[in-house]
């Protein structure tokens, strides 16, 4: 790849590389920022069918993004509203529990809490183990092995926030589908940067912060 530098408004002399905390602004989404905020100057230009067209553009690229239909994209103010919106809705029958991971992403964990208290189910975390040579691999084989006929649903990271640990989804998303559990990912961390397919990978809802 050839350097993209004169794309974003960084100063000479600069080589950002944190963008795990947060990425720097393209010179083209600035100026649609802008764009935005002049047309909110005059409400009487905006038309009810500004509501749904500008945002028409960016499921589709999403789509082709993770590879599912654009019909399929749903745009949210933040991870903690999809997350809402799709946990909520999981039936749960006696002896169901809901899995996570250790220190998940509060948007993530209290979610799936939440519903465990509304239906009288336990959540289940599978931790790290910090004293192995291969820490993500045990991690993920472990999650693995936790994943049984009353799982519920798996709520997790694609690659975890706190220590890097990328997660083997497809596996994961494999196993899920064979005892029935529905796999929520959050993607914040990882997608626009490393390739994901939803469907391979059997996620039922993949959910993402826009800000990174």
């Amino acid at each position: 790849m050839n350097c993209q530098k004169h794309l974003f408004q960084l100063p000479d002399g600069i080589h950002y590389l944190n963008c795990a905390y947060m990425s720097p602004l393209l010179k083209s989404v600035e100026e649609r920022g802008i764009e935005g905020m002049r047309l909110k100057r005059n409400p009487l230009s905006i038309k009810p069918v500004d509501f749904f067209t500008g945002v028409v553009s960016v499921r589709q690229k999403f789509a082709q993004m993770v590879h599912c239909d654009p019909a399929q994209v749903a745009v949210m103010p933040a991870v903690s509203y999809g997350m809402n919106s799709v946990i909520r809705n999981i039936p749960c029958r006696k002896g169901q529990h809901a899995l996570t991971l250790s220190e998940e992403f509060p948007s993530c964990y209290y979610t799936a809490q939440r519903w465990c208290n509304d239906h009288g189910a336990e959540l289940k975390v599978v931790a790290r183990r910090d004293d192995l040579p291969q820490k993500g691999r045990d991690w993920n084989d472990r999650i693995l092995e936790a994943i049984n006929c009353d799982t519920a649903f798996v709520v997790m990271a694609s690659v975890h926030w706190m220590n890097g640990t990328k997660f083997d989804l497809e596996n994961i998303g494999a196993r899920c589908m064979e005892v029935g559990a529905k796999l929520i990912v959050d993607g914040s961390q990882s997608v626009g940067a490393l390739p994901i397919d939803v469907k391979r990978a059997n996620i039922d809802a993949l959910i993402c912060a826009a800000y990174k």
